[in-house]
């Protein structure tokens, strides 16, 4: 059985990522395919992550 590895992103990553920042965006794109593509890789994050990504986004 293979291993899940749970990645953790806080709020700047995922602020970097809605707000598209050039010298980020390489590296973010690169994780999310070799996320989607891997079926026991998992992004989590925090309840405060989540708090302030929507209060930086809006």
């Amino acid at each position: 059985m293979a291993e899940t590895h749970f990645i953790y992103w806080d709020a700047n990553v995922f602020l970097s990522y809605i707000n598209n920042l050039p010298d980020r965006m390489p590296v973010l794109d690169a994780i999310l395919e070799e996320i989607e593509s891997s079926k026991n890789d998992r992004i989590v994050t925090s309840v405060l992550s989540k708090v302030e990504v929507a209060l930086g986004s809006a």
